[in-house]
């Protein structure tokens, strides 16, 4: 039967998919990379004292204050940039409502449900005096979520449920108008609300109902925003200024974020993981566009393309598993939790460095586990 397959492809034919494999590819390399990229930052982002709030353990006016705030601030990208690649390749395509509810639906929701249970269970059995029920379980999975790490899933579930009204949108609209949702989201997230606490220490707020928040919601300003750069922009237009002047506002909305929280730290005179981060986020989309816009222009220029093809296909491998990457790292990073004393205590290595070893190991371990998962039958296609 092979034999008559293969009679049946003409040689031209095989060339021409060949051709455009490759140039698929190529044109995804971008994506992979930036899944990587995000996947590392999401792990960063839960390492609490030891790395991502490790900025408020030094003094305000010392350089690794500002240094270690500065990363703080820059691993709030790992979130939206997933949304953006899911805005980027699945709001190109038409799907009717069987297709996104029996396929990338029933998807997810097997994925949160399966790895949820391994969760569960795993951080039960490993915290001592830890109890486990299965009303428990559902009613987390339910109502609160089995871990805080898995609130994206539902976030990316209720994403699906709107595709066809998203992607009824990308149609029949024209690139003014994501120029226009930038400046929206820039006014209305970014500088309003740091003027309003910078000019009232929080106690004046712009009446709720004149913010279009509906539009600048997660689920949809990043998914448009990352079908636009991907999809809509013209990169003939790109040049490597381009590449430098969203480079220079990527950390200029950091460095501003990290005046607001610094400024909210002197007006409240605390500074908890919780308080910290009302400012974290709010010039998040200078570093994401300056990310997304950087990466694609080097995948897709004569350097990226000069890469060597063995690099090319280890970024698809690490890229292509940073999902299972992400479903494990919160079970791994407790049994891991050991490596805090080996790196700090033992190798006498810095804090901050250690939560980088920390995040790398526990990065190496997920991509190990998914690559033996997707032996597994059924879960291949979940990861």
């Amino acid at each position: 039967m092979s034999g008559d397959f293969r009679t049946e492809l003409p040689r031209t034919s095989c060339r021409i998919r060949i051709g455009e494999n490759m140039k698929k590819e190529r044109n995804l390399i971008h994506i992979e990379f930036i899944r990587i990229f995000a996947a590392f930052f999401v792990i960063f982002n839960h390492t609490g004292n030891d790395g991502f709030f490790l900025f408020a353990f030094y003094d305000k006016g010392s350089l690794t204050y500002w240094a270690y705030m500065f990363l703080s601030v820059l691993c709030k990208i790992s979130v939206p940039l997933f949304f953006m690649i899911a805005g980027a390749l699945l709001l190109r395509k038409d799907m009717s409502f069987k297709k996104i509810w029996s396929e990338k639906i029933m998807r997810m929701a097997l994925a949160l449900f399966i790895f949820s249970v391994i969760t569960y269970i795993g951080t039960g059995l490993y915290s001592p005096g830890g109890t486990l029920s299965v009303g428990d379980f559902f009613y987390k999975l339910y109502a609160k979520r089995v871990t805080y790490a898995y609130w994206y899933i539902y976030a990316y579930i209720a994403l699906l449920m709107t595709l066809p009204f998203l992607r009824a949108m990308v149609k029949n609209i024209s690139e003014n108008y994501y120029r226009y949702l930038i400046v929206l989201y820039i006014v209305f997230v970014s500088v309003i609300p740091c003027l309003e606490y910078r000019l009232s220490q929080g106690r004046v707020h712009l009446y709720q109902q004149l913010s279009p928040a509906w539009i600048l919601a997660d689920i949809v300003f990043w998914p448009l925003l990352g079908y636009y750069l991907e999809n809509v922009y013209d990169w003939k237009k790109c040049t490597g200024k381009t590449v430098g002047l969203w480079a220079l506002a990527g950390v200029a909305g950091i460095m501003a974020a990290c005046y607001m929280i610094n400024y909210m730290y002197g007006v409240t005179g605390e500074c908890t993981k919780e308080t910290s981060q009302t400012f974290h986020s709010s010039f998040i989309v200078f570093p994401c566009i300056a990310i997304y816009v950087a990466l694609k222009y080097f995948w897709s220029g004569k350097t990226g393309q000069r890469v060597p093809g063995t690099a090319k296909k280890i970024i698809t491998s690490l890229g292509g598993c940073t999902f299972g990457i992400y479903l494990l790292h919160m079970l791994i990073k407790e049994y891991f939790s050991g490596l805090w004393n080996v790196f700090r205590e033992d190798w006498h290595v810095n804090h901050m460095l250690s939560a980088l070893l920390v995040c790398a190991s526990v990065f190496a371990a997920g991509y190990v586990l998914t690559l033996v998962l997707k032996k597994v039958p059924g879960l291949r296609r979940l990861l």
